[in-house]
């Protein structure tokens, strides 16, 4: 498959790259069900995350979200998490 990358500073752009974010839109576009395990996430990742399960009609989705043991999860990542699963 190859490298997949992201545009978020303080990562180079790479001409003719993959971006994660092109992979997962073309894959969640064939999917019913979708498995995503993740050390941490922002809160406009949780809305775009949600516009493509309405968008793609996903059935069901796993998202496994770690790394805030120790700082703990901000309330706003909290929020917008139980507001999704809703």
């Amino acid at each position: 498959m190859g490298n997949l990358y992201s545009k978020v500073p303080p990562i180079p752009s790479i001409s003719d790259s993959t971006l994660i974010v092109d992979e997962i839109e073309t894959a969640m576009q064939e999917a019913d069900e979708v498995k995503i395990a993740v050390g941490y996430v922002s809160v406009a990742g949780l809305i775009q995350l949600d516009k493509l399960v309405r968008s793609n009609k996903i059935n069901h989705i796993d998202l496994v979200i770690g790394m805030y043991k120790v700082e703990g999860i901000p309330e706003s990542i909290y929020n917008k998490i139980t507001e999704v699963n809703t």
